[in-house]
């Protein structure tokens, strides 16, 4: 038997009208896809001019909800700063609710220092930011489950906080935190979350993290099979070898690099169909069990609709 995957789309909701992000939103839920996923990002991030527009992510998420009825949705991932943790426990809540369960929670501690800046928000240290997305995840998983929440943190409290209506899913939605660093995250990870969401990384380098993280949960008195593994990458896909030279040439061009540059990078999955199997099942034996897909620069939903055609039924 083939081994099971799950497949999700990451829109970057730069620079794309509202009208257009909600259709390709639709359409990966015609295809099949199991979930679309958002940036959660004040300013634009991959090099884009600072003035281009950026859609806030969980409002949009939500307008995305009343547009589908199957396709699951999320962030990731949810920069854990940019809200108190018990208010992002009642717009999740809500959400969920909204979407008839359809919540996939994944959340981080933050990155991108300018936009923290830029916005008159503090940037703490890593380790701070790790400690407290550690106590975030630990309140909300609170106000989601208990009628009337408390907690007592360094950084965060709530007083028995009341948050009704409570998430459709039970006991709570799943939660998936982003990120990989191995002194601080992925502890955080072991502690806390359901799903790992690891980015940009060769199948041994993933490899390497998933040992450290197995690692952490027997640490922490967790079996490590309890927290799923998932991958976030680039995923340039073609019919034949000689468009997909074409499509790679015109992506590393869009970022000012040559071809060999873009793929030691950022370690994109590419190919043909059956290269892209060949890539994806290296990622398989080594656990991960779920892929978030980014297919830079499609114009359309051809992309999208060759992978699923040709490549997802290899791996369900």
């Amino acid at each position: 038997m083939p081994p099971k995957i799950g497949l999700g789309v990451k829109l970057q909701q730069m620079s794309i009208p509202f009208e257009e992000l909600a259709a390709k939103t639709q359409k990966c839920e015609e295809l099949g896809y199991d979930s679309v996923w958002l940036i959660d990002h004040l300013l634009p991030i991959g090099g884009q001019p600072l003035t281009t527009p950026i859609l806030e992510s969980w409002t949009t998420l939500t307008a995305l909800a009343v547009r589908t009825s199957r396709i699951r949705l999320g962030t990731l991932a949810t920069c854990n700063l940019f809200r108190y943790p018990s208010v992002l426990a009642k717009m999740a809540s809500t959400f969920d609710v909204i979407s008839g369960g359809r919540l996939e929670f994944g959340i981080g501690a933050g990155w991108f220092e300018e936009e923290f800046r830029a916005h008159g928000m503090a940037f703490p240290k890593f380790s701070e930011r790790a400690a407290r997305l550690r106590e975030a995840v630990r309140l909300i998983r609170l106000m989601w489950t208990e009628e009337r929440a408390s907690f007592q943190g360094k950084y965060y409290s709530i007083k028995e906080a009341i948050n009704n209506p409570k998430p459709i899913q039970k006991p709570c939605p799943p939660v998936w935190v982003g990120g990989q660093g191995e002194k601080f995250i992925l502890p955080v990870t072991a502690e806390v979350a359901d799903w790992t969401n690891l980015t940009w990384l060769a199948p041994e380098e993933c490899r390497a993290k998933l040992l450290k993280l197995d690692e952490y949960c027997i640490e922490q008195g967790r079996r490590p099979e309890d927290i799923r593994r998932s991958l976030q990458n680039h995923l340039y896909i073609a019919p034949t070898e000689g468009q997909l030279e074409g499509l790679m040439e015109r992506a590393a061009k869009s970022r000012g690099s040559s071809v060999e540059e873009l793929v030691r990078r950022n370690r994109p999955i590419y190919g043909t169909p059956e290269g892209c199997i060949e890539q994806i099942q290296k990622y398989v034996d080594i656990g991960i069990t779920y892929f978030v897909l980014i297919f830079p620069g499609a114009i359309d939903s051809s992309p999208l609709e060759l992978f699923i055609d040709r490549v997802a039924p290899s791996f369900q």
